[in-house]
């Protein structure tokens, strides 16, 4: 009887952990450090967000470091590396105890702390990404001419321009926004907030958006219930606008943190407000039409509880995290689609030695994973820095358009001459590629890319009807911040072409959606490009080398089932830990 309980018991075990798989695939976060404390590493980091590019992250902690009062760091994305750059002092010649989220431009480093400099009341620094030339570009004194307090959601960086937010200081001392010059230069307050019904107050946890010269932004308080508003405003002070005063209840939101700004909407979280006065996430057009609710916390085992700051945006989906929710009351990372469908845990931190808990920063998306850091968990108990691998989509063409039939012009030789890649518009998930036309007899074109410049790894075959003047093509659903290699080559029915010179692209990041155009070096005498019609073709298939047939698809399928198999296992390894920690 003992032995078929103990079978029993081990079925439902692995059954449970089979069903947790099935319903949460991605589930598992990857800790990628751990923070100790003390003088050699940071702790808690609480509120700044990661900031990184390529390989390397870079964030703040509150506490910890030599003197106690914060570090910032940088590491791998892969865990590996990890280092201090500052050890924040306070006092007269230092900032103390950052909170905000650091910008990166380059190899610069921006951010701002909430105490420290000569009056305490916080600072602005700089700082190159190898931990040399801090500098502090202002300390802010408060008062009617000062800002005091600087926000928790950072700085946001235009040009050679910083503009921000402080939760006090001006006339009304209820906060102001204000701009600098990277050097240190040309401080200005832009406004000063007064609160009331009319006007915004504490815009502590607030990040600037900015689009074509004007910028909007959150405060915590004011307006017509004082329960926070969003505004907008030009760069240079004028024309200040409440495009939303928050009313709390049921069908409004209270308390909105940072937000973000995409395509002429705002989207954001509120701390509370909602049906279960547990947060929201909104959205909101930037002329203050069409306030939407787009999820209303619950909490409990399957909801988040109280976001503390807004969420992040990557190709119609929203991602964020909320300081409470989930099975262990430890907090979530969360995803939702713009229209407000599809609301998933991602994750449920559990807290203790082996995982994040109470994220008070929203993560950081880069090359489809999210990186992020949790105030407390780990080792110590000193918080952590996590990753979050999201699934990433199959690269999709668009192409000129196909020919009727595809017609043959095999006449027993290759295209006369390879073709000559020209230049490439790069965006946030896409690239454009512009090319001289490989020589006669030509009727179909192949690409091939990968993510180092000898290895590529995606491509298709497209039939081209047209094979005059300067030639384009579209390929989607790439990764942001990636580094791509392209290469193209003519070929007809009978053997292809040599291939082109190889370009390298980087496809953007961030809120911009302007292009940015890589050239090929040399650049050929050509004619002006002539941007064809564009429409799809079937799904783009893998290009491992010159003699894979076009059907193979075992690459994908094999790196997928592993991957697959990987997180099964690992789910069925932390149900089984948990449970014999309960029990």
């Amino acid at each position: 009887m003992g032995r078929r309980i103990v079978r029993l018991a081990f079925f439902l075990v692995v059954s449970i952990a089979f069903l947790s798989f099935a319903s949460r695939v991605n589930a598992a976060v990857t800790l990628l450090h751990e923070f100790a404390g003390g003088p050699s590493d940071g702790a808690t980091p609480y509120y700044g967000s990661l900031a990184g590019s390529g390989t390397k992250l870079y964030g703040i902690t509150y506490a910890g470091g030599s003197a106690g009062l914060g570090t910032i760091f940088s590491m791998n994305t892969d865990g590996s590396g990890y280092s201090i750059l500052h050890n924040f002092a306070g006092g007269g010649s230092d900032g103390a105890t950052p909170e905000s989220t650091l910008v990166l431009s380059g190899t610069k480093l921006y951010g701002t702390t909430f105490v420290g400099g000569d009056s305490s009341l916080g600072t602005i620094f700089s700082m190159n990404t190898d931990g040399t030339g801090f500098t502090l570009l202002h300390e802010f004194a408060g008062g009617a001419s000062d800002g005091s307090k600087p926000a928790i959601g950072g700085l946001t960086l235009s040009g050679s321009v910083l503009y921000g937010t402080t939760s006090l200081g001006g006339d009304s001392n209820k906060g102001t926004i204000f701009s600098m010059n990277t050097d240190g230069t040309g401080f200005t307050l832009l406004r000063e907030f007064a609160g009331g019904a009319s006007d915004g107050s504490d815009a502590s946890i607030s990040t600037l958006s900015l689009d074509s010269g004007v910028l909007y932004g959150t405060t915590a308080q004011g307006g017509d219930s004082n329960k926070g508003t969003i505004f907008s405003m030009n760069t240079d002070g004028t024309g200040f606008t409440l495009l939303h005063e928050f009313a709390g209840g049921a069908s409004d939101s209270d308390s909105p943190k940072s937000m973000i700004l995409r395509d002429g909407v705002i989207y954001g979280a509120s701390f509370s407000g909602g049906d279960s006065n547990f947060g929201t996430v909104y959205k909101i057009n930037t002329d203050g039409t069409g306030f939407t609710l787009l999820h209303e916390f619950a909490g409990g085992g399957s909801d988040g509880k109280w976001p503390f700051i807004g969420p992040v945006i990557s190709s119609g989906v929203l991602y964020g995290t909320s300081v409470q929710g989930g099975d262990t009351n430890a907090g979530v990372l969360y995803q939702i689609n713009t229209d407000g469908t599809g609301f998933t845990l991602l994750h449920e931190f559990a807290g203790g030695t082996a995982d994040g808990s109470s994220p008070y920063s929203h993560p950081f998306w880069m090359s489809y994973n999210l990186y992020g850091i949790a105030s407390a968990g780990g080792d110590t108990g000193n918080g952590v820095v996590y990753s979050y691998a999201l699934p990433v989509p199959t690269p999709v063409p668009t192409l000129p358009p196909l020919s009727a039939a595809g017609p043959s012009v095999c006449s027993a030789q290759a295209p006369s001459s390879a073709p000559h890649l020209l230049k490439a518009d790069a965006f946030n998930n896409s690239v454009k590629l512009y090319f001289v036309p490989a020589g006669e007899p030509v009727d179909r074109y192949y690409l091939a890319y990968g993510l180092t410049e000898n290895n590529p790894i995606y491509g298709f075959e497209y039939y081209q009807a047209d094979n005059t003047g300067a030639l384009s093509l579209t390929i989607k659903a790439l990764k942001s911040n990636t580094n791509y290699y392209f290469r193209i080559r003519g070929g007809n029915g009978c053997m292809p072409g040599a291939w082109s010179n190889i370009l390298r692209v980087k496809t953007g990041f961030g809120g911009s959606q302007s292009a940015t155009t890589f050239v090929a070096s040399p650049t050929p005498t050509a004619a002006s490009i002539n941007v064809n019609p564009t429409s799809p073709i079937p799904t783009a298939m893998p290009v491992l080398d010159d003699n894979q047939s076009t059907d193979s698809g075992t690459l994908g399928f094999w790196g997928n089932l592993c991957r697959n198999l990987k997180l099964f296992f690992s789910s069925i390894w932390q149900f089984f830990v948990g449970f014999f920690k309960r029990y």
